[in-house]
C-alpha cells in the first residue's frame, strides 16, 4: 500500500507499509502526523489511520514507550532507549541519538558497523530529502584527521601513487594534444571522473572503518567506470559552456586592438565593463553547478546511480543548503592548500584531509540510502 504523509506543510511520499513504520519508529513522524492512502476518505492522523504504527519496528526496550511518547513529539535515543525532545537528540539518518550517546554512535559508524546496529536502515530518495541536510564542519574535519592518523602511510603511499598517475595522465593528453585536436582538452574530462571517484572510493572506505588497499584508489575504471567518465565529462562541458561567453568577448575584444592600426591598442571601454560583468558571471555560475554536484562521484561509485540521477540526486538535496556546502568546501579548500606552505610536501597530508572530510560529508547523509535498482 502507498502511503503520503504530511511533513514540513508538504504532502511526502509515497512510501510502502514497512517504510512508513520506519519513519514512525525513527521519531520523523508521530501518532498526529496526517497520512492518507488511496481509499481513506481524507487525511487522517496516524494513530487513527494505522493504529500501533509508532512502535513498529523498535527494539523490544523501546517499544513500550514509543506510544506514549508519539503523540509529543519527542524521540527515542537508538543508543540508550530513552526519550528526548528533539532540540535534544541528533538525527542520523533514520535514527535520533541524544547529545551523551553521539560519541559511542559515531563511533560504531567508524568501525563499519552494521547499520542495523547502528540505528540505521535502508531508506529511499524521498525520505532523505524530506530529512535534514547535515553539515558539521568541524566534527567532519576531526573524523577525518583521526583516519589519517591511524592510517597515515597507507595515505599518503597512496596519494602519491595517485598523484603521480595524475601527473602522468595529464603529459599524456599534452602531447596527444600535438596529434589529434582537442585531445589535450578531452581527454583529462575523461579520466576525471574515475581518477576522483576511485579517490573517493578509498578514501571512503576507510572513513567506515573497512579495509582499504591501493587497488581502491583506482577502482574507478573498474567499478561504475563509463558512469564515472560520463559524470565529468558533462559536468566539464556544463563549465565550458560556462565560460563561452567569456572566450567570445574576449577573443572582439582581441580582435578590437588588434584592429587599431598606425596607434597603441585601444579597446572599447563598453566591450571592457561587459568583459568584466561575465567574469564574475562565468566565475558564480561555475561555483555554484560545481557545488550542486558535491556528492555525484560518490553517489555513482558507492551506490551504483547513473551519472544524471547522481547529478540530480546531489543537487536536490544541496540546494536547500547551498551556502553552508560552500562554506564547507571553502574551509576545507583552505586547509588543503596550507599543504603548499610546508614546500607542496604538506599536500600529501592537507588534500588527503580534504577528502576525507568531503567523504564524511557524503557519510553524514547518504550512508543508509538504498542502493541505486
Amino acid at each position: 500500500m502507498n502511503w503520503y504523509y504530511a511533513a514540513g506543510g508538504q504532502q511526502q511520499g509515497p512510501v510502502d507499509d514497512a517504510q512508513l513504520d520506519a519513519l514512525a519508529s525513527s521519531g520523523q513522524i508521530n501518532a498526529e502526523t496526517l497520512v492518507w492512502h488511496e481509499g481513506l476518505p481524507n487525511w487522517q492522523p496516524l494513530r487513527q489511520a494505522r493504529p500501533g504504527a509508532a512502535s513498529t519496528g523498535l527494539p523490544p526496550q523501546m517499544g513500550a514507550v514509543a506510544g506514549a511518547i508519539a503523540s509529543t513529539g519527542d524521540v527515542v535515543c537508538a543508543e540508550c532507549g530513552k526519550t528526548f525532545t528533539r532540540d535534544n537528540a541528533i538525527q542520523y539518518g533514520t535514527a535520533w541519538v541524544c547529545a551523551a550517546c553521539k560519541p559511542v554512535f559515531l563511533q560504531k559508524l567508524r568501525e563499519g558497523s552494521p547499520l542495523s546496529t547502528a540505528g540505521l536502515s535502508s531508506i529511499r530518495e524521498q525520505e532523505l530529502l524530506a530529512r535534514e541536510y547535515r553539515i558539521e564542519i568541524g566534527d567532519c574535519l576531526e573524523r577525518g584527521w583521526k583516519v589519517f592518523s591511524n592510517n597515515a602511510g597507507l595515505i599518503i603511499g597512496t596519494s602519491l601513487v595517485v598523484l603521480l598517475v595524475v601527473a602522468g595522465c595529464w603529459v599524456i593528453s599534452m602531447l596527444m594534444g600535438f596529434v589529434i585536436p582537442f585531445a589535450n582538452f578531452l581527454l583529462p574530462l575523461f579520466l576525471t571522473g574515475p581518477l576522483v571517484g576511485g579517490y573517493l572510493w578509498f578514501c571512503l572506505r576507510l572513513a567506515r572503518g573497512e579495509p582499504a588497499i591501493l587497488g581502491d584508489a583506482f577502482a574507478g575504471f573498474s567499478k561504475c567506470g563509463v558512469q564515472l567518465m560520463l559524470s565529468s565529462l558533462i559536468q566539464g562541458l556544463m563549465n565550458f559552456a560556462c565560460i563561452l561567453p567569456l572566450a567570445i568577448v574576449g577573443g572582439i575584444m582581441g580582435v578590437s586592438a588588434a584592429m587599431n592600426k598606425g596607434g597603441p591598442p585601444q579597446i572599447n571601454p563598453g566591450l571592457i565593463a561587459v568583459f568584466g560583468i561575465l567574469v564574475m558571471a562565468c566565475v558564480a555560475a561555475l561555483v555554484y553547478l560545481n557545488i550542486l554536484w558535491t556528492h555525484s562521484l560518490l553517489l555513482v561509485i558507492d551506490k551504483g546511480y547513473k551519472f544524471w540521477p547522481a547529478m540530480q540526486l546531489s543537487r536536490k538535496l544541496v540546494v536547500n543548503r547551498w551556502w553552508m556546502t560552500f562554506l564547507f568546501l571553502f574551509v576545507a579548500g583552505i586547509i588543503s592548500g596550507l599543504g603548499a606552505m610546508a614546500c607542496l610536501v604538506g599536500l600529501l597530508v592537507t588534500v588527503p584531509l580534504y577528502y576525507f572530510m568531503r567523504v564524511f560529508l557524503y557519510d553524514d547523509n547518504f550512508r543508509d540510502l538504498a542502493q541505486s535498482a
